[in-house]
């Protein structure tokens, strides 16, 4: 569908990685679909989706010409279903946590699923991007530290060079903290290159704690202040500089929630800044804090 519509097109995570790491499909739980585009495709990938009959339940409200530039800027992924099937459709335009230049679009490499080829991530840049989501995420499926095992035995993945991109790109500490718990969890030592340096080992130890925590307990349907806030903080500590701390603090500066909240024309858009604080209090007040895994990215 959408190469009809001259979108190219990448697939990741999911079943190309259930494929990879398992070499069967059927072997790991797969909840989505996870295609990449270009950002620049975002509104011609999202009509053909739709046309095909898919729903895009997230953002579920319409977008006009400023709110999906604004939506582009602030979110990385579209999500789509058909009906109730519970398979999701998540359209990404970048990739979670990674700056868009640590993943250029010629880099890629080709794989068979079905019988068709697609394009896929190569090793390397794809080790690092399914550690840090899986950090960011706090690890909360514990699944996702199965897949982190089997990426870190890998031996035909140079994890010296992986490790010197995440640091180039003050990745580390999620690359740290993955590796620490493979080690603790299923007994494989980690490699010298995923060894924490003298002054990173107590923050590691900290992240390493707070996964722990959030592998184990049971997740309300809504969570407290208390909690949303301890998440927050959590992934503020996985990042190591002030920008990537920032980044993580965006999504909450201005949410397309606002959107939904105070429906405002295009005109007045600027009004949500300062507007921001108080629509918040307002959405917690009525509705309280939403599910664990719907933190904003």
């Amino acid at each position: 569908c959408l190469e009809a519509a001259g979108v190219e097109v990448k697939a990741v995570k999911g079943f190309v990685l259930g494929q990879r790491l398992y070499g069967n499909l059927g072997t790991r739980h797969v909840g989505d679909i996870d295609l990449l585009i270009r950002p620049t495709d975002v509104a011609r990938a999202d009509a053909a989706l739709r046309a095909t009959g898919l729903d895009r339940f997230r953002p579920d409200i319409p977008l006009t010409p400023l709110r999906l530039k604004k939506f582009v800027q602030l979110k990385p992924e579209f999500e789509y279903r058909r009906g109730s099937a519970p398979l999701r459709v998540e359209l990404l335009w970048r990739l979670e946590g990674l700056p868009e230049h640590a993943a250029p679009w010629s880099d890629a490499v080709t794989c068979t699923i079905g019988g068709c080829v697609m394009r896929t991530l190569p090793p390397e840049l794809d080790a690092l991007y399914l550690l840090q989501h899986g950090a960011r995420h706090g690890w909360f499926r514990l699944f996702w530290l199965v897949d982190a095992a089997l990426l870190l035995r890998d031996q035909s993945i140079d994890w010296s060079a992986v490790m010197a991109r995440a640091r180039h790109l003050h990745l580390e500490r999620p690359l740290l903290q993955a590796a620490a718990l493979v080690e603790e969890l299923f007994g494989m030592p980690r490699a010298a290159a995923l060894l924490p340096r003298g002054s990173e080992r107590a923050i590691i130890t900290v992240l390493c704690a707070e996964a722990y925590r959030q592998i184990a307990r049971e997740a309300a349907e809504h969570e407290g202040v208390g909690e949303w806030a301890r998440q927050l903080g959590y992934r503020l500590r996985l990042q190591k500089s002030p920008r990537k701390k920032f980044a993580v603090l965006a999504p909450h500066l201005l949410t397309p929630e606002n959107w939904r909240t105070w429906p405002l024309p295009d005109r007045w858009f600027f009004l949500y800044y300062p507007a921001t604080p108080f629509l918040w209090v307002w959405r917690r007040a009525q509705g309280g804090m939403g599910k664990i895994s719907a933190v904003p990215d």
